[in-house]
């Protein structure tokens, strides 16, 4: 079965729920509604991108989904 992708907004406050306020995967995924497997997928996949927090201020979200 394909998973379904996340929306930008769901990466984004992934990104700032781990990486500036510090959360758990368990409280990111209550958070924002997904699975904690999912969180842990986003977060892997936003460090080896090397996306953090704050998101870059020249975010083009469609580079960055390509990049992800």
């Amino acid at each position: 079965m394909s998973q379904k992708r996340l929306s930008m907004r769901k990466l984004k406050e992934i990104a700032r729920l781990k990486f500036d306020a510090g959360r758990t995967y368990e409280e990111i995924a209550s958070a924002v509604g997904v699975a904690r497997s999912t969180v842990q997928t986003a977060v892997r996949r936003l460090s080896s991108a090397g996306v953090g927090w704050p998101w870059p201020a020249d975010c083009d979200e469609v580079a960055l989904e390509a990049q992800l």
